[in-house]
């Protein structure tokens, strides 16, 4: 027995680092997918998976122009080129040491017709930011809520002013003249806290 000690730990003391086999069975990448015919023909993926970013991204059908590696060894970047690609399926492989760890399927997707006439977001687009509790007050009677123990307070630096949703909708014309078109509010639910609870974040 303790002969079998002894070699085992001889073994281990001189396995060779090089052949630590790499697990990468599972692979996430972002973005899941791409399209075909965008307006710019390179895609970065980010590969996460274990120890992934110790191998080398190859493709036989998708141009694979290069990869990043961090400090961790369990991300790859690699950057593919879609100028030529044709909607599909492709395989990414991954390799360490001529080895074969891991494979990846990667769908490309065709654009829908007219896509590249859609309007997204641009400077027309200008979001205000509302705490509701601090903007008007639309309804008094529901400024106190029946089992709230934070009750109105407004000489108070965090109490509540009273702000509710009926105060938006009476100054929507007060937003728009101020050349906003989108309005985004701190949470509109439930905040049944003690004190200091008007911002909507303590739910």
């Amino acid at each position: 027995m303790k002969k079998l000690v002894t070699e085992l730990l001889v073994t281990a003391l001189t396995f060779p680092v090089s052949s630590i086999v790499l697990a990468s069975e599972h692979l996430d990448v972002y973005p899941p997918s791409w399209w075909t015919g965008m307006q710019h023909n390179s895609v970065q993926l980010m590969v996460y998976g274990k120890d992934i970013g110790l191998s080398t991204a190859s493709s036989q059908s998708l141009d694979i122009t290069g990869s990043h590696r961090l400090d961790s060894d369990n991300y790859l970047f690699v950057d593919i080129n879609i100028e030529h690609a044709e909607p599909g399926d492709y395989t990414i492989t991954f390799t360490h040491k001529d080895k074969t760890i891991s494979t990846l399927r990667y769908t490309l997707n065709a654009r829908q017709s007219g896509s590249a006439q859609r309007t997204g977001f641009s400077q027309k687009d200008t979001i205000y930011l509302i705490t509701p509790d601090r903007f008007a007050n639309g309804d008094p009677s529901n400024d106190t809520v029946k089992g709230y123990t934070d009750l109105p307070a407004p000489n108070e630096p965090g109490g509540r002013h009273g702000g509710d949703i009926k105060g938006i909708i009476d100054h929507l014309d007060y937003i728009e003249q101020m050349g906003f078109t989108q309005i985004w509010t701190m949470p509109m639910r439930e905040n049944a806290m003690d004190s200091y609870s008007y911002h909507g974040y303590a739910m």
